[in-house]
């Protein structure tokens, strides 16, 4: 059964592919490829979303229910109910210009780093 982790890797690498493909693959063209990826232009696996000032998505939030798939296939998600509806994180505010976007490495000053195979942040 997918996860919601598997559900923003899978977002991660859309997002990625809907830059390359807006800058036609010249990957020096960065600042093309960080305003693509400000857009958010593609079919996510979370449904319609958009970024907040430090970069982290608003977006829903739904309460799951796995059930058995048709004619007793694998189980799939069923949503129950909308929990959150264009949900921010509580601390844009505070990290509103600290977030600063590495392919491999997070940084937050002040806070530490995070090393992670990718990011959906961004300058």
């Amino acid at each position: 059964m997918p996860v919601f982790y598997g559900a923003q890797s899978y977002d991660g690498i859309l997002l990625i592919d809907s830059a390359v493909r807006a800058v036609k693959g010249n990957l020096a063209n960065k600042k093309g490829m960080v305003a693509a990826m400000k857009k958010a232009d593609f079919a996510s696996t979370r449904g319609k979303f958009s970024y907040n000032s430090n970069h982290f998505p608003i977006q829903n939030f739904y309460l799951l229910k796995t059930v058995t798939g048709p004619a007793g296939q694998d189980p799939v998600m069923e949503i129950q109910k909308t929990v959150f509806t264009n949900h921010k994180d509580s601390y844009a505010k505070e990290l509103r210009d600290e977030v600063i976007f590495h392919l491999h490495r997070i940084e937050a000053p002040g806070r530490g780093s995070l090393r992670a195979p990718f990011s959906l942040l961004f300058p």
